[in-house]
C-alpha cells in the first residue's frame, strides 16, 4: 500500500512548507510519519463496520501495539523494510 508521496510540487506552492520540499531529512520525516499514518487508517477501517465486535477491535489494536514495538527496535537498528516508500526514498536518494 502507499504511504509515501513522491511528487512534492504541491508543497513548492506553500511559502512556509517550500523550504522544506528539496531537504530530504525533512522528507525522510514525513514519509516515516505518512507511513505510520497509513498503517493507522488500517485500524481505523477496521474497527469500523457492522461484523465488528470489542473482541475484534481488542485484538486489532493489540495487534498494531505489538507492530509499533517490533517497528522501534527495527528502525533502530536500521531496518526499514515495513515502510515501503520511504524504504525506496532513502534508497533512491543513497542516504539512511
Amino acid at each position: 500500500m502507499n504511504c509515501g508521496m513522491r511528487d512534492t510540487s504541491f508543497l513548492r506552492n506553500k511559502h512556509e512548507l517550500s523550504t522544506n520540499s528539496t531537504d530530504p531529512d525533512w522528507l525522510t520525516k514525513l514519509l516515516y510519519l505518512s507511513c505510520i499514518f497509513e498503517h493507522m487508517k488500517k485500524l481505523n477501517f477496521s474497527l469500523q463496520g457492522e461484523s465488528v465486535n470489542i473482541l475484534t477491535v481488542n485484538n486489532n489494536i493489540k495487534a498494531l501495539k505489538k507492530k509499533i514495538q517490533h517497528w522501534t527496535g527495527r528502525v533502530e537498528s536500521g531496518g526499514k523494510y515495513m515502510f515501503s516508500r520511504l524504504s525506496d526514498f532513502l534508497e533512491d536518494n543513497e542516504s539512511s
